[in-house]
């Protein structure tokens, strides 16, 4: 089993422990309301997206916002090293689902960098909010069946896919 969720929010180095909240189903997309931010879940053919919409600035500060990873079960994250995604590996170390393709833009459409990270206590997506305007989705893909390389240069469509030992590329934006 494998569980992943929202633990934590605030500025890097000083986010605070946020409690599981009660979800809100529509069709296929799942929203759980936390104070700042609505985490949500929604089915896809590609996989699933786990998204955040920050709606307000989380703090003082000048570092960078942070959404701390609850990630529970059988499975681990493995970071890949550019913070684009990470692989969740089996205790063989097998990979079995890919977490990436991460984008991240303001409420102008204005791109905002967003990347995966190590945190005090687990894995975390930093948010690079300086000058964005809020609110800012957060909009990651969990999916299985093909690993991918980590140089995305930032642009889903780029990604390099690995299928079965054969070359693929991506079907494209799937956010």
């Amino acid at each position: 089993t494998f569980q992943l969720g929202t633990a934590s929010f605030g500025r890097e180095g000083a986010a605070a422990p946020i409690a599981v909240g009660a979800p809100s189903v529509d069709g296929e997309r799942v929203d759980i309301a936390h104070a700042g931010l609505t985490e949500w879940f929604v089915a896809r053919p590609q996989g699933v997206e786990h998204g955040w919409t920050l709606t307000r600035r989380p703090g003082d500060g000048d570092s960078p916002a942070w959404i701390g990873l609850r990630v529970e079960g059988d499975l681990a994250m493995r970071l890949v090293d550019d913070g684009s995604g990470a692989y969740l590996v089996d205790r063989t170390g097998n990979v079995r689902l890919v977490y990436g393709w991460i984008r991240a833009w303001d409420a102008t459409g204005a791109d905002v960098r967003a990347e995966l990270a190590p945190g005090p206590w687990g894995v975390g997506l930093r948010v690079h909010d300086r000058g964005a305007v809020y609110p800012i989705t957060v909009d990651p893909l969990l999916y299985s069946g093909w690993a991918f390389e980590p140089n995305q240069a930032g642009a889903a469509g780029n990604c390099g896919c690995v299928d079965n030992g054969l070359r693929t590329r991506s079907a494209g934006d799937v956010n």
